[in-house]
């Protein structure tokens, strides 16, 4: 399942967190951690439920500003 970590903004909200966890989980992806300290989302996911571009999606209509991407693909 390919994984990608996603850098965001240094402020972020918990609330916004939680509300783009949910619309992630609902689109079917299979796991979201966010790091507090390191301001990082590790998001588990699998291509035939949901892509990069709708996770994007997802978090800039809860204002959640991604500052950088990497993809791994397993």
């Amino acid at each position: 399942m390919p994984t990608v970590y996603l850098g965001l903004s240094k402020f972020c909200l918990c609330g916004r967190i939680t509300s783009a966890q949910h619309a992630l989980y609902v689109k079917g992806i299979d796991s979201f951690q966010y790091d507090l300290v390191e301001k990082k989302a590790k998001v588990v996911y699998q291509e035939d439920n949901i892509s990069i571009e709708e996770i994007m999606e997802i978090l800039e209509k809860r204002y959640l500003e991604v500052e950088s991407i990497e993809e791994i693909k397993s």
